[in-house]
């Protein structure tokens, strides 16, 4: 009868040592905090687990975690500790935050422990404009203070950069360069100064974008300036006879503009001349009629720039007649008088001008 309860009675004992089993006790950090720029290795965490039946214990991390490995650091029977390190280095500008799950298992019992990640933002992102390369189109007739182009960049790390114009030599920063301003604070290029297609069809700007931290990125913008035609301004009466052909038969002091080849950027000179009858005199030099004397014995200067009274004696100047001749054809009369019998000569040139000084 005894052979008959033996095999029972183990087998019950067996059964109660399975069902006996206790789960491991388990210590995972509630969260993770780290930062972006943390290198591959970095520890961030520890792991520690007991199990009072003194089971050999292991470690896994679920599939959201394979930014990090366990490093074990002691495994002993009933007990294990491992770190947390990473795997690969975390980027806030993909993902701020995460979920993981760190299981421990003595083999027969499991637990996980969800743990979140934070993922700390460090600025390691310098900011980049959305084009290398701007092209702005103005014409030269736009007015000072418009704007011509906007710049944009973006930092992935902390906000809108400060713009500035920068220098490739010196690598000195401004606001202002040349005829342009840059506002820091929306990247609008706008006129400080008029634009001239014949002084300079294009203008080359470098600009910058910063972040508080002095990372920065650059790109070039160029402006190509667009010609307007300039329509001659009005230079009438040229001389005398032009004073002349408007009525004014008085003989007197006229002003009229010399320069027929101006234009609109290059406003015309003008000239005060003695008119009668069409004529413009270049010379008067009379010892009566009540006219001023002067003394015609001078130097260069005074006969390049002319000199007396407009009224009386006076030589008009090599510069002035230069001015007026230099644009038309022109008759030269000379005419003088006798002071004894009072005689008059007159010599006539069908063709005179005066060049300018060499």
């Amino acid at each position: 009868m005894k052979v008959y309860y033996f095999p029972i009675v183990l087998l019950f004992y067996c059964a109660a040592q399975a069902n006996g089993n206790s789960p491991p006790q388990f210590v995972a950090p509630p969260i993770l905090v780290i930062k972006e720029d943390r290198p591959i290795g970095f520890v961030v965490g520890t792991l520690r687990a007991t199990d009072s039946d003194g089971n050999s214990l292991s470690f896994s991390v679920s599939a959201s975690g394979s930014a990090f490995n366990l490093v074990q650091v002691s495994n002993n029977p009933g007990s294990a500790e491992a770190n947390i390190t990473l795997n690969s280095q975390l980027n806030y500008e993909t993902v701020t935050m995460f979920d993981v799950g760190f299981t421990v298992s003595d083999g027969v019992n499991t637990l996980t422990r969800t743990v979140t990640v934070y993922v700390v933002n460090v600025n390691d992102n310098a900011p980049l404009f959305n084009k290398a390369r701007y092209i702005a189109d103005v014409l030269e007739s736009t007015p000072v203070g418009a704007k011509i182009l906007t710049v944009e960049a973006t930092d992935p790390d902390y906000g809108p950069p400060t713009y500035y114009f920068y220098s490739k030599d010196s690598g000195s920063i401004s606001q202002n360069v040349g005829n342009f301003r840059i506002d820091q604070t929306t990247g609008n290029i706008t006129l400080t100064a008029p634009l001239d297609f014949e002084t300079n069809a294009q203008h080359t700007l470098n600009v910058m974008a910063r972040d508080q931290y002095g990372w920065n990125s650059t790109a070039t913008v160029y402006v190509r300036v667009g010609d307007v035609p300039e329509e001659p301004l009005t230079t009438s009466p040229q001389d005398c006879y032009d004073v002349f052909k408007t009525g004014n038969t008085t003989p007197g002091v006229y002003t009229v503009y010399p320069g027929s080849d101006v234009t609109k950027s290059k406003p015309p000179a003008s000239l005060m001349v003695y008119c009668e009858d069409g004529w413009t005199y270049l010379q008067r030099r009379s010892g009566y009629r009540n006219h001023y004397p002067v003394n015609f014995d001078r130097d260069w200067n005074d006969y390049k720039d002319g000199f007396g009274d407009l009224r009386g004696n006076f030589w008009l100047g090599n510069e002035n007649i230069h001015s007026l001749t230099k644009n038309k054809a022109y008759k030269l009369i000379v005419q003088v008088e006798t002071l004894n019998d009072k005689k008059n000569y007159v010599a006539e040139y069908e063709a005179f001008n005066i060049d300018a000084e060499a």
